[in-house]
């Protein structure tokens, strides 16, 4: 029986998207991190800065709303399963007759004059907390890892369940495995940054 030409793009699809993703997470980019212990908790201080491309700095001063997030994983080394997870996010848009960025973080916010310094408030972490003392306690001379994922305009999880629902309307093919893998491809941000962070020593302290 010959398959029809819909599902041979999605089966192309699965395969090559799932084994990108295998890929990647094997092969995350190293990069250095600067971490530190501040009673039994990790702080993390690194730069994504080059999320912003030239073409995307750009942008930021089209005058229309922009977001920028970081989130950061810690793993024990060799393992996929994160013991820690915390995200950081800016909303950031051009005043054009102020000339000034009004940049948007939770309930703080600030106006900046230049895209340089849009990018240090919101692309630079300095001494981020990724997980409480107690997710270390027991990890004292064991080796983690932090996985930092930097995105340019990520789509909000309601946007991506509208995106979804449509494209299940539009194709009576879609399934449970083929959403999984269409929420990667339709719901991806604009631009993604990974990498992973030297091996880190928990100290014997953590265990307290």
């Amino acid at each position: 029986m010959t398959r029809s030409w819909p599902l041979l793009v999605v089966l192309a699809l699965v395969t090559s998207t799932v084994a990108s993703t295998a890929l990647a997470q094997r092969d995350l980019p190293l990069r250095r991190v600067g971490v530190r212990w501040t009673r039994g908790a990790p702080q993390v201080s690194f730069s994504a800065r080059d999320l912003v491309t030239p073409r995307l700095r750009r942008e930021l001063a089209d005058g229309t709303r922009h977001r920028l997030a970081v989130t950061v994983q810690a793993y024990r080394a060799g393992s996929r399963r994160p013991l820690a997870s915390r995200r950081m996010s800016c909303s950031v848009t051009y005043d054009v007759f102020a000339r000034a960025y009004l940049v948007r973080m939770g309930r703080r916010s600030w106006v900046l004059s230049d895209a340089q310094e849009v990018l240090d408030r919101c692309l630079a972490l300095v001494d981020f907390t990724v997980g409480s003392a107690d997710v270390y306690r027991d990890l004292g001379g064991e080796r983690v890892v932090f996985v930092a994922r930097a995105e340019f305009n990520p789509i909000s999880r309601a946007r991506c369940r509208q995106l979804l629902r449509r494209s299940a309307n539009d194709d009576n093919l879609i399934g449970p495995v083929v959403i999984s893998i269409l929420r990667r491809e339709i719901c991806a941000a604009e631009r993604v940054v990974e990498f992973r962070s030297q091996p880190i020593v928990v100290p014997a302290r953590a265990r307290r």
